[in-house]
């Protein structure tokens, strides 16, 4: 499938509704007020109901209360009530009825509305997708809701020249203000007789012709012509290009010619020129000769008359942190240094990188800009990544001409597009984005939060119901929303203060609640974690795993008699006389896996085990609780296993990696058994170590209790239907066909409207017959 048609989808392939069945332990988190389904173009949720003039407020109320609507804002003046509709609700029907009201003139989504946008590009190659990198930065967002670029601003190209009689640059090349070209005199005096725009170090003239080919393809790429319905376009449409020749024509040139071209600009910077930026895509590896100070100098002082230098970290493959390559690894205020990215963001292969010395990526593969020939060719290289970089400061230049470097640098930085690819290899761990850093780097002081209740590490009992409250403000305008995360899955919104959520018939287990909050103008904050801790109803759970109630235990090996497998179960979690009985250590260090199995008192049907590891402070050990964390002696990599009458079978969700927490509680559907262990794979000190293990059973000892159902299954008798169908591949009934992956996309593996552009759309489940439900799960076409 295209690009174009992915992007245009609205694509849902399996909905699972789910119902609690009789005698359930199951919870579910479940938010109110609850905005977690987003609507195309609309505030989730929310909806604007309009009076009659004879409509008094006590009928408005009754009404609100009919429909279970809670008040927002009532706007009296032009008699329209903003409302909440609260998840779960029937919405069409919940609407129907609002509207059918003799007092409602009419009902609406709370849409979302945006300031009048600059237009796309009309340059060809934008219009045909050839520009991807361009996209993939964020550049038409940046353009259409902030800037195209200024006139004013210049951007130094130090590179091998430019053809500045290029179709789609020659629109956009500085002009000297103080030099007549052509009358072969030094008008301004600077020394060079006719630098209109700019200078060759490499044939001591003042013409930077480009007779290479690299210079022209780098300058295209920050500032071509926008929107000019020729070729390509710049990251930045209007920045004037300074073009200074120092490469010659075999691609190389010296520092004294980079030297030269740098003390060209500042010269001209402190004279009016404005000079903000400079793009370099050049350098080399630092050799065993005197480190190039002066080089470094003369990049200093242009940084210290405002110009931001920004450089190609280089195209050999390396950590440029051990290896180092100049002037990219140099340690420069005014220095960013860039990666070369590629399609699927991950680094290009021939990207050096390093995690101090690199600043972030850009895109540097198969980019398309300007050639020397008049036409257009593609390169791939950190060279062409810099410039991207070059013309995404210069929107940002042209947004706020008053932002010192380190104030621009911080705005390009921070807010780069986290990547995974990326961490450990830059310094910010991610890849540019334009849009980002206009929106959150222009000033606007994101908005503070945090949750005040529960507190962290805080217990409950479960089925437990958590009263959540958040505080959320902003400096310099208003929260227009906080939406609230468990375990990374966003469970409820709410967009008025005070803001609260409620969890309710929360199950067993360790959760991680977040928030966030949204600002008036875009910028996000997530809160710290708060972890809450929901145990199984005391008196009704059994630690079977106990010796008091019976239970023996062994190991793969023992260090020694203080450190006997029977520690692991005496009812002490914190370790008490480590070395004398407080807890097992294994005798092989480093010689995993290990293991310790505990043997019940007979059959036991558990779903819940909880591991204990040492805690750093071993000597003076406290009560653990389920935020402790531990970074010597503790277990980070192991499994939790029952025998089967068979074989040891890991418990589901019993696999844990990377573990750093003292107490590790693992819930799972309930099994059967007469045995558990641990196996260890994985320690921080080589060494196996556990204080507690601990293993619960219900008090009946009968079976699990019967799990959800989903009820929008085909195989429970749900039928399905859509407001259009792409083709009979893409019927409705995909969506309910059991299966979660969307396998055979095109052929059944889930539905695709067939209305682009166009919406909204909608997808519905008939069940077989009524059903009480409490979850709907969504699951969308992956990439």
């Amino acid at each position: 499938m295209t690009r174009a048609t992915l992007e245009l989808r609205a694509a849902i392939l399996l909905i699972a509704a789910l119902v609690v069945t009789s005698g359930s332990q199951r919870g579910s988190l479940t938010a109110q007020p609850a905005g977690s389904v987003t609507e195309s173009a609309a505030v989730a949720g929310e909806y604007l109901i309009t009076y009659r003039d004879t409509a008094p407020r006590p009928r408005r109320d009754a009404l609100l209360a009919r429909i279970s609507a809670r008040l927002l804002r009532r706007l009296d003046a032009v008699r329209v009530d903003h409302v909440q509709l609260p998840r779960g609700l029937e919405i069409a029907a919940t609407l129907r009825a609002a509207g059918e009201d003799p007092d409602v003139l009419g009902v609406q989504p709370n849409y979302v509305r945006h300031s009048v946008a600059a237009p796309p590009s009309n340059d060809p190659y934008w219009l045909n997708d050839a520009l991807w990198a361009l996209q993939r930065i964020g550049a038409q967002g940046a353009w259409a809701d902030f800037t195209t670029g200024s006139d004013a601003l210049v951007i130094a190209n130090i590179d091998s020249g430019v053809n500045y009689l290029h179709p789609d640059l020659a629109a956009n090349m500085w002009v000297h203000p103080s030099e007549i070209a052509g009358n072969r005199v030094d008008d301004d005096g600077n020394g060079y007789v006719d630098d209109v725009h700019g200078i060759d170090t490499v044939n001591r003239d003042s013409d930077p012709m480009d007779d290479q080919g690299h210079g022209t393809h780098t300058a295209g790429t920050a500032a071509a012509s926008g929107n000019n319905g020729v070729g390509v376009t710049g990251v930045s449409w209007r920045s004037k290009i300074l073009a200074c020749k120092f490469l010659g024509a075999d691609g190389s040139g010296t520092d004294a010619g980079a030297i030269e071209c740098l003390n060209y600009i500042t010269a001209l910077k402190q004279r009016g020129v404005n000079i903000r930026i400079s793009s370099n895509s050049w350098g080399g590896a630092r050799g065993s000769g005197p480190f190039p100070g002066a080089l470094q100098n003369a990049i200093d002082v242009a940084g210290s008359v405002g110009i931001l230098n920004v450089f190609a970290a280089g195209n050999a493959g390396v950590d440029i942190d051990t290896t180092p390559f100049d002037p990219a690894s140099f340690s420069s205020e005014s220095i960013v240094s860039v990666a070369a990215s590629g399609g699927d963001d991950s680094r290009a292969s021939f990207s050096n990188y390093g995690p101090q010395s690199v600043d972030l990526a850009a895109p540097g593969v198969s980019i398309l800009s300007t050639a020397t020939s008049g036409g257009y060719a593609y390169a791939s290289g950190t060279s062409v990544a810099a410039p991207h970089v070059a013309g995404a400061v210069a929107l940002m230049l042209s947004r706020d001409a008053a932002m010192s470097i380190a104030q621009v640098k911080a705005a390009l930085l921070d807010h780069t597009e986290r990547l995974s690819q990326w961490t450990g290899l830059t310094a910010t761990g991610g890849r540019l984005n334009v849009y980002r850093s206009l929106l959150l780097g222009s000033g606007n002081v994101p908005p503070a939060v945090s949750i005040t209740t529960p507190v962290n590490g805080a217990t409950f009992t479960a089925p437990a119901t958590l009263q959540v409250s958040v505080s959320a403000s902003d400096a310099d305008g208003v929260v227009g929303r906080v939406d609230l995360y468990v375990d990374g899955a966003l469970r409820g919104s709410d967009s008025v203060a005070p803001y609260s959520f409620a969890l309710s018939n929360v199950a067993g287990g360790v959760f991680g609640l977040t928030a966030t909050a949204v600002d008036d103008r875009g910028a996000v904050t997530t809160s710290a974690a708060v972890a809450v801790n929901v145990q199984a109803a005391t008196g009704g759970r059994v630690n079977v795993a106990a010796a008091s109630a019976g239970a023996s235990a062994s190991a793969s090996s023992i260090h020694s008699g203080g450190f006997s497998p029977d520690g692991v179960i005496n009812g002490d979690r914190k370790g008490v006389s480590w070395g004398a009985g407080g807890g097992w250590n294994d005798a092989t260090p480093n010689s995993f896996p290990d293991w310790l199995q505990i043997e019940f008192a007979g059959v036991k049907t558990i779903s819940e085990v909880s591991v204990f590891s040492v805690q750093d402070a071993y000597t003076a050990p406290v009560e653990p609780t389920t935020t402790e964390t531990f970074s010597l002696y503790g277990v980070t990599s192991f499994a939790i296993q029952y025998w089967d009458g068979a074989q040891w079978t890991t418990v589901s969700g019993g696999t844990i990696t990377g573990n750093q927490h003292v107490w590790r509680t693992v819930s799972f559907p309930a099994v059967t058994t007469t045995r558990v262990r641990v196996v260890i794979s994985g320690a921080p000190d080589m060494y196996s170590r556990l204080t507690e293990v601990e293993a619960y059973e219900s008090a009946s000892g009968g079976p699990a209790a019967p799990g959800p159902v989903n009820v929008a299954a085909a195989s429970t008798g749900a039928s399905a239907s859509a407001s259009s169908a792409h083709s009979g591949g893409y019927s409705a009934a995909g969506a309910i066909n059991g299966d979660r992956t969307g396998a055979n996309w095109g052929a059944g593996g889930g539905w695709n409207d067939a209305t682009p552009g166009s919406f909204p759309d909608w997808l519905q489940v008939d069940f077989a017959g009524a059903k009480t439900i409490s979850e709907v799960a969504v699951f969308s076409v992956q990439d």
